[in-house]
């Protein structure tokens, strides 16, 4: 008989879970339903239509990236140097030597170029223009690139360190050409430009067209037939109507200030009597003004000069208009025409300048009233008598032309005379 030890042990009977007692027991969550067919071709749909979203938004951005990159893209653009006389020296980079340049040279940023004395030379741009280079131009090229689909994003900056240029404009720029000076930097639309920089001055000349001159943040607009003057040190002066009256004190209102008294005397046995020369107050039309008066009442009849004379000193090779100008009236005068050679007028102006070949010449013209004798009158002009003219001239057409202008005269001669002048301009533009 079995022992009660060996009987099985009875089960214990499962615990029911009590709501509410600590360590409540939940039962396990619902099994999710199953997607229908419907359910996953309206998610498919979604995520195609997010994809196709991105991939327009990449392409349009590319296609955007492209477009700017077409419009924008730019690449360097050599100009070419014409040497059209003398000798024109170049300088690839900083520290490297000065070197002869050869006509037809390719132009590249960051070259400097320095015309020598007497010499002349011209710059064509591509999709721009052309830049003329006056003796003692010195140059540097900062900027040359051309667009590479797009003409307009051309770029085109120069650093102008001395002498005159001429800028000339032919193309509308994205970014304006620009020419920095040391006192200054002037931007322009397409037209016609002078820039001179001389010593511690600068000058800007808007032949045609419009500028922008800044002198750190001050920006002036410049029409065309404006200049505006630039200095070290000092904001810009300007801008002033027309260019400027290279003769200082041309109407004599300053007495003789900045003229020098010129005589010269007919060397015979006996001496005879100089001329005089005063400045005079005068009414032209219904202005006072002033003038220059010369004179002379001879006493042997031999020939005399008498009059005053200024240094004048300019570059005026790249300037298309050179004109001299004068207000002038005849009074009286012993001889004929312009005298036995055609060099004695009772009033007088007598230009020294040098060519384009480095030959100094001499510009004469007179003025007279009568001629009875038939005298030679090849270099003066008929006016009436005690009458005030204007006399002017653009001594860019004369041959050979003026290159530099040395001095300038004004002056009576002959033997007897009375004559007077004022308002005397030099306009280099």
């Amino acid at each position: 008989m079995a022992s009660h030890l060996d009987a099985p042990r009875p089960t214990a009977p499962a615990q029911q879970p009590v709501l509410g007692a600590t360590g409540e027991a939940f039962p396990p969550a619902e099994a999710r339903a199953a997607r229908t067919a419907e359910a996953a071709q309206r998610l498919a749909w979604r995520v195609l239509t997010a994809a196709f979203a991105i991939w327009l938004a990449l392409a349009g951005g590319a296609g955007l990236g492209l477009v700017h990159w077409v419009q924008t893209a730019t690449v360097g653009a050599p100009a070419t140097l014409h040497v059209q006389q003398g000798m024109v020296l170049f300088r690839e980079r900083d520290g490297a030597p000065l070197q002869p340049a050869r006509d037809g040279l390719p132009v590249l940023e960051g070259d400097l170029l320095e015309v020598t004395d007497g010499a002349l030379a011209e710059i064509v741009l591509p999709d721009t223009g052309r830049l003329s280079l006056g003796p003692g131009t010195r140059l540097r090229v900062r900027d040359l690139r051309a667009g590479r689909f797009n003409p307009s994003m051309a770029r085109v900056a120069f650093q102008h360190l001395a002498g005159t240029i001429r800028l000339q404009v032919e193309t509308e720029h994205q970014q304006a050409p620009s020419v920095e000076t040391p006192y200054g930097t002037v931007a322009m639309a397409p037209g016609d430009y002078l820039i001179a920089v001389q010593g511690r001055e600068a000058l800007a000349l808007v032949r045609a067209g419009e500028a922008r001159v800044s002198v750190g943040a001050d920006t002036r607009p410049l029409r065309a037939g404006q200049r505006i003057h630039l200095a070290a040190g000092a904001p810009a002066d300007g801008p002033y109507d027309g260019a400027p009256n290279l003769v200082r004190n041309g109407d004599f209102h300053d007495g003789l200030a900045a003229w020098q008294p010129h005589d010269e005397l007919e060397r015979t046995p006996r001496l005879d009597r100089g001329g005089e020369r005063e400045v005079v107050s005068t009414e032209i039309g219904e202005r006072q003004t002033t003038a220059l008066r010369v004179w002379r009442t001879s006493l042997l009849q031999t020939h005399n000069e008498t009059g005053v004379m200024q240094e004048i000193n300019a570059d005026v090779a790249v300037y298309p208009e050179v004109r001299l100008s004068a207000l002038v009236r005849v009074h009286y005068a012993s001889l004929s025409g312009g005298g036995y050679l055609g060099t004695e007028y009772p009033a007088m102006l007598r230009l020294h300048y040098r060519d384009a070949a480095g030959n100094g010449r001499t510009w004469v013209h007179g003025f007279y009233y009568q001629n009875p004798e038939e005298r030679p009158v090849e270099r003066g002009s008929q006016i009436p008598r005690d009458t005030w003219v204007r006399f002017e001239v653009d001594l860019a057409e004369l041959r050979p032309r003026p290159i530099t202008i040395y001095a300038l005269e004004v002056l009576g001669a002959g033997h007897d005379f009375d004559a007077a002048i004022t308002d005397v301009q030099l306009v280099a533009r």
